[in-house]
């Protein structure tokens, strides 16, 4: 069994996977699963951390897509960041190939 830990999109640094977690109705209910849903991020998918500084928007890599997402939009969503994730559940982003 996998140490797991639930919290916002917005606190994981970036170079850190992690999985959606199911949308809390307190945390927007059914228009946040909704917009969340839009862009590919469905509670199970696992996402990649590209970029987070700390301000301005972060970047994400999820189900083959790079998203830019906005600070408060991040801080809502939330995730199951585990401790060891299977190298089979993220495909290689472009630029990132051993040569």
């Amino acid at each position: 069994m996998r140490d797991e830990t639930v919290c916002s999109l917005a606190d994981i640094p970036g170079g850190v996977t992690c999985r959606m977690a199911v949308v809390q109705e307190e945390e927007g209910g059914i228009s946040l699963a909704l917009r969340s849903a839009a862009f590919g991020l469905i509670p199970g998918v696992p996402v990649r951390v590209i970029r987070n500084s700390g301000w301005g928007p972060m970047v994400v890599h999820a189900r083959d897509t790079y998203l830019a997402l906005g600070r408060k939009l991040a801080r809502r969503l939330r995730v199951v960041q585990e401790a060891m994730l299977s190298p089979s559940d993220f495909r290689e982003f472009p630029g990132s190939e051993a040569e």
